[in-house]
């Protein structure tokens, strides 16, 4: 209850009452007990209390009315106020009035002093209400000590940081010293020199070791008790509030400066984990991102500090991965919320628990990686001491976690932004189209590479130029005419334009030309341009080109004809000479004929074999044409003797149809360089042709003679003639004037162009003349004389003559083909060689030890063991053993590459079937006559 002190009114208003009172008391006693003999008895009363109460004025006031009216009233009522009073009375009244005085004197300083003590007692008492309520607030902690450190009293907020019971207070369990780390006790030691100095000391920070052994961080100050110098009252605040808003900030703001200064996400990672472990003390930390193909979590990166030995608790990291709720990175993934684990050892879905305990760590905490409701990752800090779980921390690094999020889909978005921006310069750069970006008021905007490639513009004087500053009125007039359709409809313009090209020459373009809509009032107009200049000119090539196309194609369309019409030619002609050879062969097995019909028989069997073999030997001679694999063995050759050579061929032929060869050969014309067998084909073919389209009973000529530094030989017949219209193509592949001529005359229509090709082969010239059907014709053929100073000393090479028999020659020949061995015997025997016939390589290499031959003949295309394989094993042998035999190859092979890989291949001599005998032992003969042992 609040006492109110009475004010001066109420004081001496008190001090009249109580007075009048005492007065009206004495008026109605006085007749009982004359209080005439005692005036003042009850005015002693009245003065005291007025004094105790209201103090010495209303002590000193009371006495002044109480001596009036006791005067008045009791001492001689008939003399008011004292007027003519007797000594006695009157020094009864004085020493009243001393008594009063001297009363309300010592009553006034009694109430003073009591008005005092009451007002210290109630600041004393409000003083330690408040006090109290700052103790039991716990706000703050309070704590009462000695001076020795032993702690006798604390308040609950002081055992709530500490972690200490008030049990283990009055147990003496808990002391200053103890609780100080050893590094912070020097802080001490001046605190309590200052406190015994001065009674009191100066707050300083330090830091407690709780009962848990945390260390809390303080502000402590204390003061001696005045009543008890041993005595010590010590206030506590826990900074540990201050301290972890502190590192939150410090966290956010470090995150943050890496955020902000971090290119790349890749090399934002390791500083983002040093600083998470820097500003929260965290030991080791993990960032997991999120595979979303895999649907996994693997490891990305971690930071470790230098007093850990956490080496296999980090290589632990790199093989695992996690599924949503596998572990803490799991747990964290699968809710999307952060979390904590106070006991990594006891945690029940922690499973790195084992290496964890063995690095030393203790507890974690974790956080994902956000961006809206996608996790793209977790972070994990791990702690070597137990740290209970801090909402307030788990909050913020969700913050901080949505802040990396944003971060990374901020880099994607410009790493992708980059590269589409990149790729959009790559696409520009080689784009062969011209593109353009201007504003409203036709000021350049965009250029790419191609433009300035195509008009020459430096891009420092085009960017921010309009096109009249670019390009002269004649260009500019029709570039903004076609730009007011796009900004004013917003429509997409195709059409047409001309400009000057950096050549100097004014080329067509095909213009696109497009509305590119910015903000709601601002339109910039896109444009691209293809040089349309060189296909105009394309077009006009492409005219020509078809019509080119089309007459190749009747020409392709010819060839194929006369194609077809060759194949059925080559068909006819093949099956041809096979009847009179198969059907003669036949009657010539199953019955016996006189000695003149068997003769004539196998004359025709001769001689259309010969044709047969002369159509392949076209043939081949046309391939080796077409690729350009005709080679000639070139020497001085008299062309005399190659006529004549060639007459006597073409002899029997000629008899047989009576028809006479007349010949003008001038024997002084020198000699040519040349191939004299190719020679030899030329004229052979020529006369064989005048022979063939000639009637029964006609004449053929031949001529040779010098004009000036060449030789003329010149085939003229009076028979068919040639076509004027067929006369231009004479000399073409696969040519004959009509399919009767093919079935009357024959042949496969190479003859005429093996001539013209052998005869430019030489350096020469053919051409051929004719009045027309039934008039004859005349082949000329011209070919370059040798130098006089050459000539004359060269000796003619002829066409190779027969050549001796092979009397006692051992020969061993191979073939796989029956009637081809038996053939070979007959031949070689016949020329008075020793013959050993094999079917196989095998049998051929079984018989070269015991039969020892001087030659070898090998067929090339036999099954299992080809003739290059078993010209390879021969040639492996020693000497002695028959390793350096000559060999010969008698092949189906017969184009030029086939001779050059038998001769490749170590044979000396290549001849291809079908083969004369003549021509087989000749060969032999030379073979063995150019050999080392020959």
């Amino acid at each position: 209850m609040i006492r109110l002190p009475p004010t001066a009114f109420h004081r001496y208003a008190v001090a009249i009452v109580l007075v009048g009172v005492s007065l009206v008391f004495m008026l109605l006693l006085d007749p009982f007990i004359g209080m005439t003999s005692t005036p003042f008895l009850l005015f002693f009363g009245a003065l005291t209390i007025s004094a105790w109460y209201g103090g010495r004025g209303a002590g000193i006031l009371a006495t002044l009315l109480s001596a009036l009216l006791s005067e008045y009233f009791f001492i001689q009522p008939q003399h008011p106020f004292g007027f003519g009073l007797h000594f006695n009375d009157s020094l009864r009244t004085v020493l009243f009035i001393l008594q009063g005085l001297l009363i309300s004197h010592l009553c006034g300083a009694l109430r003073l002093a009591q008005d005092r003590t009451r007002t210290t007692l109630e600041q004393l008492q409000a003083n330690e209400t408040r006090f109290r309520r700052l103790v039991d607030s716990n706000i703050i902690g309070v704590v009462g000590c000695d001076i020795k450190g032993a702690i006798t009293s604390a308040n609950d907020e002081f055992l709530r940081m500490t972690g200490f019971s008030r049990a283990d207070v009055l147990a003496g369990r808990v002391r200053w010293d103890e609780m100080t780390p050893a590094d912070l006790k020097p802080l001490d030691e001046p605190a309590m020199e200052e406190l015994l100095s001065k009674g009191k000391n100066t707050a300083y920070e330090k830091a407690l070791i709780g009962k848990d052994g945390r260390r809390v961080p303080v502000v402590v100050g204390a003061a001696l008790l005045r009543n008890d110098p041993e005595s010590v009252i010590s206030f506590v605040l826990d900074l540990t509030r201050l301290r972890l808003t502190e590192q939150r900030l410090t966290v956010q703001y470090a995150v943050t400066r890496v955020l902000a200064e971090a290119v790349t996400v890749r090399e934002s990672v390791a500083p983002i984990l040093q600083a998470l472990c820097q500003s929260l003390d965290w030991e080791f930390a993990i960032i997991w991102t999120v595979d979303q193909q895999a649907g996994v979590l693997r490891y990305l990166e971690s930071w470790p500090t230098d007093t850990l030995l956490l080496d296999e608790f980090r290589s632990l990291k790199q093989p695992i991965t996690f599924t949503p709720g596998m572990g803490l990175p799991g747990r964290i993934w699968a809710t999307g919320q952060p979390a904590w684990i106070e006991c990594l050892a006891t945690d029940p879905n922690f499973p790195r628990a084992a290496a964890a305990q063995r690095a030393g760590l203790q507890s974690a905490m974790g956080f994902p990686i956000r961006l809206d409701d996608q996790v793209l990752g977790v972070i994990e800090g791990f702690s070597t001491h137990g740290r209970p779980p801090d909402q307030d921390l788990l909050q913020l690094m969700g913050a901080i976690g949505s802040q990396i999020g944003q971060f990374m889909e901020r880099k994607r978005a410009e790493e992708s932004l980059r590269q589409s921006q990149a790729l959009f310069d790559r696409f520009m750069s080689h784009t062969p189209v011209a593109a353009w970006i201007v504003d409203q008021a036709s000021r350049i905007v965009y250029l790419n590479p191609t433009y300035f490639r195509l008009f020459n513009f430096p891009a420092q004087d085009a960017i921010g130029k309009t096109v009249a500053e670019l390009y002269p009125p004649q260009f500019a007039e029709q570039f903004l005419q076609n730009n007011r359709p796009v900004f004013t409809h917003q429509e997409v313009v195709e059409t047409i334009e001309t400009a000057p090209r950096t050549d100097g020459s004014t080329g067509e373009f095909l213009v696109y030309k497009f509305p590119i809509p910015q903000e709601p009032d601002e339109l910039l107009l896109g444009g691209v341009a293809l040089d349309i200049t060189e296909r105009k000119q394309a077009e006009a090539e492409r005219e020509r080109l078809l019509q080119r196309e089309q007459e190749a194609r009747e020409q392709a369309e010819s060839a194929n004809r006369i194609k077809d019409e060759f194949l059925a030619v080559l068909s006819h002609e093949l099956r041809s000479p096979l009847n009179p050879i198969l059907g003669w062969a036949k009657l010539l097995q199953t019955r016996p004929f006189a000695p003149e019909k068997a003769q004539q028989a196998l004359q025709t069997i001769e001689r259309n074999a010969k044709l047969q073999a002369q159509l392949i030997e076209d043939l081949l001679d046309v391939s080796r044409i077409l690729r350009g694999k005709m080679v000639l063995n070139v020497c001085p050759v008299d062309l005399v003797t190659v006529i004549e050579a060639a007459l006597e061929t073409v002899q029997l032929s000629a008899e047989a149809k009576g028809i006479q060869l007349e010949r003008h050969l001038a024997n002084d014309i020198g000699f040519i360089s040349g191939d004299a067998g190719r020679l030899q084909q030329i004229v052979w073919n020529l006369l064989s042709n005048a022979i063939k389209f000639s009637p029964p009973g006609h004449r053929v000529d031949i001529r040779l003679e010098r004009v000036g530094a060449e030789a003329q030989m010149q085939v003229r017949d009076t028979g068919k003639g040639i076509n004027p219209s067929f006369l231009p193509h004479v000399f073409e592949y696969f040519r004959q004037e009509d399919s009767r001529t093919t079935r009357k005359f024959g042949g496969l229509g190479l003859g005429l162009a093996i001539v013209r090709y052998l005869t430019e082969l030489h350096g020469g010239t053919v051409q051929a003349e004719s009045g027309g059907e039934g008039q004859g014709a005349t082949f000329k053929v011209r070919l370059p004389l040798l130098k006089v100073g050459h000539s004359s000393e060269e000796r003619s090479v002829s066409p190779p003559s027969p050549t001796s028999r092979l009397r006692g020659l051992r020969i061993l020949a191979v073939d796989d083909e029956a009637d081809m061995r038996d053939l070979l015997v007959t031949m070689l025997e016949d020329a008075g060689a020793v013959v050993k016939i094999t079917a196989s390589a095998v049998e051929a290499l079984a018989a070269l030890d015991s039969f020892h031959p001087d030659l070898l003949i090998s067929d090339i295309g036999m099954a299992e063991v080809d003739g290059y394989m078993l010209l390879h094993q021969i040639r492996g042998l020693p000497p002695e053993q028959g390793g350096q035999i000559p060999a010969l190859a008698l092949t189906a092979y017969a184009r030029d590459e086939d001779r050059q890989q038998v001769l490749a291949a170590g044979f000396q001599q290549h001849l291809p079937k079908p083969i004369e005998p003549d021509t087989l032992v000749a060969a032999v003969a030379d073979l063995i006559r150019r050999s080392p042992t020959g």
